[in-house]
């Protein structure tokens, strides 16, 4: 079972991200957030890694 991140499936994950991306500093922890949870994922958290 894949951790809870709080969105509804991967696509979901990659909009929202797009839909925030900033030049804030906040923006660069939740990303760095994001790579950590997604390398939790394994393969498929690497496939969606090279999406952002």
């Amino acid at each position: 079972m894949a951790p809870k991140t709080g969105f509804a499936d991967a696509k979901d994950l990659v909009r929202t991200m797009t839909d925030r991306q900033t030049r804030s500093p906040e923006f660069a922890i939740v990303h760095r957030k994001v790579e950590v949870v997604l390398g939790r994922l394994g393969p498929v958290g690497t496939n969606l890694k090279s999406l952002l």
